[in-house]
Formats: C-alpha cells, sequence, structure tokens
C-alpha cells in the first residue's frame, strides 16, 4: 500500500514536471523566442555551465547569440547620494584621495628598498577600500597600514563570490549559514574570518553613527565626525524608517564592496598592462609631464583629465573591467517589442557588457590593450566613450562612477610617472578572463597580480 503511494508521487511529479515543460516550450509568452529548447524548458541548462563548469554560461549565450541572433522608492533613495556622487564632489575629495595614494607610494617605496614583492590586487584593493571608507564614515579602515594590505580580506570576498552561482539555484543556503554561530563558520571556512570582521566594522560604524546623531542632534543639523555619506543617510530630515540600522548596514555594505574591488581591478589591470608593454608607459610618463613636472609633483585632477593617452589609458582599463554578470531590468508595466517579438510586462531582460566591450565591430582587436584607439576616436570627434557600459546605464547606472574615474587618473598618474616596475611571474594570459563569477576571473584561482619596484623615477 506504502509502495502504491509513493509510485502515485512519484508519477504526479514527473506528470508535473513534463506539463510544464510542455508549457514552456509551447505556450509561455516567451515561447516564440528563438534558443535551444533544453534552455527554454528548464534551469538545468544554465545549472550545468554555471555550477558544474564553474561560472562557463555567459560564454554559451555568446555561442547562442551567434546560432539564434540576426518606481519611487529607489529614486528618492538614489536622491540622497546623487549630490555626494556628482563629479563637483567628486572633484572637492580629491585631495583626500591623493594623501592616501602617497601611503600607497610609501609602501612602493619600502618594497624597493628592501627588494619585496608587491601583489598589486591587494595594495590597490587597500587603496580603494581606505578611501571609500573615509568618505562614507569619516575615518579609513586603514587597509595601507598593514604591510600585507590585510590580503585575506580579498581572498575571503572572492570565496563569498564563489558561492554566487550556487546561491542563483539554491538561495536559501547563505541565508541558513548566517543562521550559524560565526566561530563555527570560521571553523568550517577559515577565510570567512576576513569577512566576519569587516561586516562588524560596517555594524560599528553604523551604531556610532546613529549614537553621534541622536545625542548630538538637538537643534544640529549635521552629525559630529562621521563621514560625509553617512551624515547625509542619518540626517533628521530623512524619514525615519530610512535610518534602521540595517538600512545603514545594508548601504554601507554595497558602497564598501561596490567602491573597492571593482575600482582595484581597473588598477590593476592597467599597471599590468602598462608594464607588460614598456613602450605604453614610456608614452604615457612623457605625456605626464606636462602636468608633472617632477615625479613627486602634486596631481590636479581637471588637468589629468585633458590628458588624451592618459584617457585613453584609462578607458581601456575600464573597459577590460566589466561586470560579467547579466544585470536584468524589467519594464513592469509595459509590453517591449523586439523586431517580431513581444516581451510581456514584467519579465527580466538582461545581457553582459562583456558583449558590448568585446565587441570587434566597436573595438578591433578587443582583447589588445590600445589606448590609442581612445586618442585617434577623439581626434576624429567620435564618440567612443558611449559604448562604455561597465556603470550600465539610465536611473540605475552606477552612483560612483566619478568617484571611480578621479581615482584612476589620479593613481595611474601618480604610479607611472615614480616607479619602474617589473612583473613577477605572470604572463599575458592571466589576463585572459574565461569565468564568470560576477567579474571576470582566469581559469583557476584569484587574479593574482605580482611586481617588483625596480627603480624610483628621480627626473
Amino acid at each position: 500500500m506504502q509502495f502504491n503511494y509513493m509510485l502515485e508521487l512519484l508519477l504526479a511529479g514527473l506528470t508535473y514536471f513534463i506539463l510544464k515543460i510542455i508549457y514552456r516550450l509551447y505556450f509561455h509568452p516567451l515561447s516564440k523566442f528563438p534558443g535551444p529548447k533544453l534552455a527554454a524548458s528548464t534551469h538545468l541548462f544554465e545549472f550545468y555551465h554555471d555550477v558544474v563548469r564553474h561560472g562557463k554560461f555567459l560564454w554559451e549565450i555568446e555561442k547562442m547569440h551567434f546560432e539564434y541572433g540576426t518606481h519611487e522608492h529607489h529614486r528618492f533613495r538614489r536622491g540622497l547620494l546623487n549630490k555626494l556622487f556628482s563629479k563637483k564632489s567628486v572633484h572637492e575629495l580629491a585631495p583626500m584621495m591623493e594623501s592616501t595614494l602617497r601611503k600607497l607610494a610609501f609602501h612602493f617605496e619600502e618594497a624597493y628598498k628592501r627588494g619585496t614583492v608587491i601583489c598589486l590586487d591587494d595594495a590597490f584593493t587597500a587603496l580603494t577600500a581606505d578611501i571609500i571608507s573615509y568618505y562614507s564614515y569619516g575615518e579609513s579602515l586603514d587597509f595601507l597600514e598593514a604591510d600585507d594590505f590585510k590580503g585575506e580580506f580579498r581572498e575571503a570576498a572572492f570565496e563569498l563570490l564563489s558561492f554566487l552561482h550556487i546561491n542563483r539555484f539554491f538561495p536559501y543556503i547563505i541565508p541558513t549559514l548566517q543562521l550559524l554561530p560565526h566561530w563555527v563558520a570560521c571553523k568550517v571556512r577559515p577565510k570567512m574570518t576576513a569577512l566576519f570582521e569587516f561586516q562588524n566594522t560596517v555594524v560599528q560604524h553604523s551604531l556610532r553613527s546613529i549614537h553621534e546623531t541622536t545625542t548630538t542632534n538637538e537643534g544640529i543639523t549635521k552629525p559630529s565626525k562621521r563621514g560625509i555619506v553617512f551624515e547625509t543617510l542619518n540626517h533628521p530630515s530623512v524619514p525615519a524608517p530610512e535610518r534602521t540600522l540595517q538600512r545603514l548596514q545594508d548601504e554601507g555594505t554595497i558602497l564598501l564592496v561596490a567602491g573597492t574591488e571593482v575600482v582595484a581591478r581597473a588598477l590593476t589591470i592597467a599597471m599590468f598592462h602598462l608594464n607588460w608593454d614598456k613602450s605604453l608607459l614610456r608614452k604615457l610618463r612623457s605625456e605626464l609631464v606636462q602636468v608633472m613636472p617632477t615625479p613627486s609633483s602634486s596631481v590636479n585632477c581637471s588637468e589629468l583629465e585633458q590628458l588624451p593617452y592618459l584617457t585613453g589609458v584609462v578607458n581601456e582599463a575600464m573597459r577590460h573591467t566589466y561586470s560579467m554578470m547579466r544585470l536584468p531590468r524589467v519594464a513592469r508595466t509595459e509590453q517591449l517589442k523586439y523586431e517580431k517579438y513581444i516581451i510581456p510586462a514584467g519579465t527580466p531582460v538582461s545581457m553582459s557588457s562583456h558583449f558590448v566591450h568585446m565587441d570587434p565591430n566597436l573595438f578591433p582587436e578587443p582583447e589588445t590593450f590600445k589606448p590609442e584607439r581612445w586618442v585617434i576616436a577623439a581626434e576624429k570627434k567620435e564618440n567612443l566613450t558611449k559604448f562604455i557600459v561597465s556603470f550600465t546605464r539610465g536611473s540605475r547606472a552606477c552612483i560612483g562612477m566619478h568617484l571611480t574615474y578621479v581615482e584612476l587618473y589620479q593613481a595611474i598618474a601618480i604610479l607611472a610617472r615614480r616607479f619602474d616596475i617589473e612583473l613577477y611571474e605572470c604572463s599575458i594570459d592571466d589576463m585572459r578572463f574565461v569565468r564568470d563569477i560576477g567579474l571576470g576571473y582566469p581559469e583557476k584561482g584569484n587574479l593574482t597580480i605580482r611586481a617588483r619596484v625596480t627603480g624610483i623615477v628621480q627626473q
């Protein structure tokens, strides 16, 4: 009797599964779109390429292109921060950024004296983490104060990113793990210790922001000694539901993570290519002399932005730095029309910036790092920058775009003008990203570019 009952359940489940496949293939509003039937009928197709093959589904989409192709709450929240990340506001931060860059330069000088190897990824992550934390909280995380740049944080973040695709298909796993005591998680995954320390730092800063605002705000409209971002988010004029600890903690985490890894990746890519092909570095240095007469000259961001070749280096770095994830956009109240196809309202539509940045029709020899392409385009009055979609577009574009560019201009200028660098035990293959884990990654492990400082430029 029990066996028959189990058999009936099995048959019912199988029938449901088959009927669902039939619906998806023939009756679903999106069923007329061209593509492999397996991908249309089940998520197992995507699961195989992203989980079993570890982040390879993006390139299956590329193959399919060749085969088949021819709200108010968000606006309010974004409005609180828009002015803080405007070009004008960010340029006012330039002296603080340059001061932080001097700390990084000190590490490079010490590495030269000692003959030690620097991990560029860790160094640039420390730089960008200190900048965005100071802007957010009014005090730095001080990653640059550590000899190893707190590289364990970056490794822990990479380990967390490795769960990205699994979490998409099994979204209950990470919330379940978060219920475990921290010591248990750290016992299972020792690298998670650094992430929990980071999380605790965000919580403490958020609590301090709330405390200082509530204790000093009677008749005063500005909290004391807080970073400009959290001063704004926790201002009394902001509705109380938007000033909870959880809200500040979430916003702080997003700002710190987003404002750290992408900029650090772009800096790593730029410095790698400048020192892989020294002719690029020589061209850049000859141009930088115009605004930096000596290697120790202060930098003026407005002047740096007028340099064609430096601008080309920055744009190429951003072209090679992009989120490989497909970022969905949803038209919730209207149908969209693509050629002869109707996309129903509420349907997520997404693509990866990889396909734009690596399109040979837009960027000939797309895998090659060529700052000259931007110089030539500018001379011809061609607006190539419209094809840089690293920050996406529209109302949900990355709010930190201007901050990113100022950091890149300043950091590349100071490091390229002052230091001779030789790459250490790495090759151009390390720059070939073949896995999609948010950003692009090499076939195995994290991106790791190391270098020796072989000289300090004197003139």
